[in-house]
């Protein structure tokens, strides 16, 4: 799926650029995603970079994507900076360690498709949570059950940290155009010649944070 890209305007003027960050309407880049339309391309080159976190190593994945220059309906497809490519027929394997907040639906930075494992420790014990049982997946975000969440504390306003092992779509944020325009001429079967589009050419870099953040009490 090609989700279209537009910087937010909800800032405080041009000159001050300053943008709202608790707006409802972009991702937590700043970005507006809009007319998601389906389009079948090539991955090629697809390469991975070691980043590190305070907490380890993660896999930043960069690749070359050649899409055609039309949409299957025959509109024309035309790509930019910060467009997102959702691959929505394959799955990821991805893990993330989260505080739980005191709110019966949590999201993760990817939507979930499926949960593999989910702990919390607590000094020596160690417990695993379980679909249907402690929460359910509800438009790709968890759902707690209640009084089979985290624990919280509402002295200190902290909740349990929580490690979770799950699937998702990866998403890629298109960050250089190889080929924007490239035109051949071509003779139709009229005997006319004309000006024809080729497929175009990105480089893509999976986006790590889907879902924006949680941005009030989280």
């Amino acid at each position: 799926m090609h989700y279209r890209a537009l910087p937010c305007p909800n800032i405080n003027g041009l000159d001050q650029n300053s943008h709202d960050p608790l707006c409802p309407h972009c991702d937590s880049n700043n970005i507006i995603y809009y007319r998601p339309k389906e389009i079948f391309g090539h991955f090629s080159g697809n390469a991975t970079q070691k980043q590190f976190e305070y907490n380890g190593v993660f896999e930043s994945s960069t690749a070359v994507v050649t899409l055609p220059s039309e949409y299957s309906d025959g509109e024309q497809a035309d790509f930019s900076v910060f467009d997102k490519l959702v691959a929505v027929d394959f799955m990821i394997q991805t893990w993330e360690k989260k505080e739980y907040v005191n709110r019966p639906i949590q999201q993760l930075r990817y939507p979930i498709l499926q949960v593999e494992y989910m702990v919390t420790v607590n000094g020596s014990a160690l417990k695993e949570y379980f679909l249907g049982i402690d929460f359910n997946i509800i438009d790709g975000k968890i759902e707690w059950i209640s009084g089979r969440a985290p624990s919280y504390d509402s002295l200190t306003d902290t909740g349990q940290t929580f490690s979770v092992r799950y699937l998702a779509r990866p998403a890629y944020i298109v960050a250089n155009m190889l080929r924007e325009l490239r035109v051949s001429q071509q003779v139709g079967l009229d005997g006319v010649k004309r000006a024809v589009r080729l497929p175009q050419q990105l480089v893509v870099k999976r986006d790590f944070w889907v879902n924006p953040s949680d941005k009030v009490g989280d």
